[in-house]
């Protein structure tokens, strides 16, 4: 029965785990854990780059105190091997101690939570000091490789990153124009030139032509967008050679322009699925017409706009929302990862206060060897280390009273009730559908049919919801039905 967690981690492939997994196993062995009662989780990984959920050593550690109950102990090399990132550190530690984990730090040794799963107030202070020093490292780190690539950049050489279309890179960093990916620029040039084309039907045509193989339409028609706008093409970016003469990008950039014009209705009436809402068949979306009460596409000669009520759709929209709402705050996942994104705040100041908690101890290890040089006297030794040691506690006092504060919020985070939309302005209604529905699509059996399929995209899961909506006039009132739900896609 596995009783401890040897946890170990390098940023690199080229890093050595074994020297570091080999030690934490001998510590374990002389505090009393057998062979069989040591599981170790060895990682390879970056503690900067990824997220706590794309942390896969960070998702072994918790399956296994989850699935191997008799796990009462985890232990690591440092603090920065956990993670670099403070909001990670804190996000583990509450993790540990609401199942009862102690949780030692091998270099320099401390016992950040005990063998009860409580944390005490020196211990939490240690901790926040070296989550402090292992944050400040990594964010080093990035400020070295910034100026890494902006000197690269000030060069005039590739300084990292994906390679833009038409260009390769050479061994010394230089960019050069790669003789078959800059044809296909300038075919995407040339062909949108021509003015026949949009973005999406130009990415259309080059997928037709067997360009992007392995690219859906919708990433090519982003990439192009890109691709139309990057100065890079006319030489203007030092290091990058010309592909694109200047007049040619210009008229693109200028057709471009032309075709973004989107006509804003007038009048501002609260429509809760403005610019959501699309036909399905003709992929174009429904304007809202505030005075009708519908939203509708605009008519083709001789044929019917696509309308539907607003009260309607409205209705519909806001009902499923407040579902999804219901949903979400049943899923303890994703509350927690809100909540880890308002922890930020918190982080910063537990940082800067650590930071000036440690400015002081060096004034006072400062001041004593003053004293010992004879630079100072005994008194006013003793009267520097008071007034010191007074600010001390008054640091210490706040990284304190910021934890409780954690706490509290932590628990009034956990605990909040779900919104109710009938109860909130429209604004706060039209963020909570932004929040869930990236799309709305409506398809009819008739163009002026009262049944229509509604494909409600929802963010959360990229599923697709089809809804059969019915519509009356006012005086049919008795005869609307509820949506249905039909399928989920």
């Amino acid at each position: 029965m596995f009783k401890i967690i040897v946890f170990s981690r390098v940023s690199t492939e080229k890093q050595d785990l074994d020297q570091q997994t080999e030690t934490l196993i001998n510590y374990c062995k002389s505090i009393g854990y057998k062979d069989d009662e040591i599981y170790v989780i060895q990682v390879k990984e970056s503690a900067i780059k990824l997220s706590e959920e794309e942390r896969i050593g960070l998702q072994r550690l918790k399956e296994a105190v989850l699935k191997y109950k008799g796990i009462d102990t985890v232990i690591c090399w440092e603090i920065s091997r956990l993670s670099r990132r403070m909001e990670q550190i804190y996000s583990m530690r509450t993790f540990f101690i609401e199942h009862h984990i102690r949780w030692i730090v091998y270099y320099p040794y401390m016992e950040l939570i005990d063998k009860d799963g409580k944390q005490s107030q020196n211990a939490n202070l240690m901790m926040a000091i070296y989550s402090t020093f292992a944050e400040n490292e990594m964010n080093l780190k990035k400020e070295r490789a910034k100026r890494v690539y902006e000197y690269r950049k000030s060069l005039g050489k590739f300084a990292g990153g994906k390679i833009l279309l038409g260009y390769k890179v050479d061994d010394e960093h230089n960019v050069q124009v790669d003789k078959e990916s800059s044809e296909l620029v300038k075919l995407i040039f040339n062909m949108y030139s021509t003015g026949e084309y949009s973005f999406r039907s130009l990415a259309k045509e080059l997928k037709s032509r067997g360009y992007f193989e392995n690219s859906s339409e919708h990433v090519i028609y982003g990439r192009i967008s890109k691709y139309l706008h990057d100065e890079r093409y006319i030489g203007k970016v030092f290091g990058w050679p010309q592909i694109i003469d200047e007049e040619l990008f210009y008229k693109c950039k200028n057709i471009a322009e032309k075709q973004n014009i989107i006509q804003k209705p007038v009048n501002k009436r609260e429509m809760l699925c403005k610019g959501l809402i699309f036909s399905k068949l003709r992929k174009i979306s429904l304007i809202p017409e505030p005075a009708k009460h519908v939203y509708q596409t605009h008519p083709d000669y001789g044929k019917p706009s696509l309308t539907i009520s607003s009260k309607y759709i409205d209705k519909l929209i806001l009902d499923y929302t407040q579902e999804q709402i219901d949903k979400y705050f049943n899923d303890m996942r994703k509350i927690e990862e809100e909540w880890a994104a308002s922890q930020q705040i918190f982080f910063k100041k537990i940082s800067t206060f650590t930071k000036n908690r440690l400015k002081i101890q060096e004034k006072l290890n400062r001041a004593e060897e003053l004293y010992i040089d004879g630079g100072i006297t005994k008194e006013r030794l003793d009267k520097k280390t008071r007034d010191l040691k007074l600010e001390l506690a008054e640091y210490t006092r706040n990284i304190e009273d910021l934890d409780k504060e954690y706490s509290e919020r932590e628990r009034r985070f956990f605990n909040q009730k779900p919104v109710v939309l009938s109860e909130v302005s429209f604004e706060e209604k039209r963020k909570y559908v932004k929040q869930f529905i990236s799309r709305i699509e409506i398809e009819k059996e008739k163009p002026l049919g009262r049944r229509s399929k509604v494909y409600i995209h929802n963010i959360y899961d990229n599923k697709v919801y089809v809804y059969l909506l019915y519509s009356q006039n006012s005086k049919y009132e008795r005869k609307i039905k509820k949506p249905e739900l039909l399928e989920v896609i």
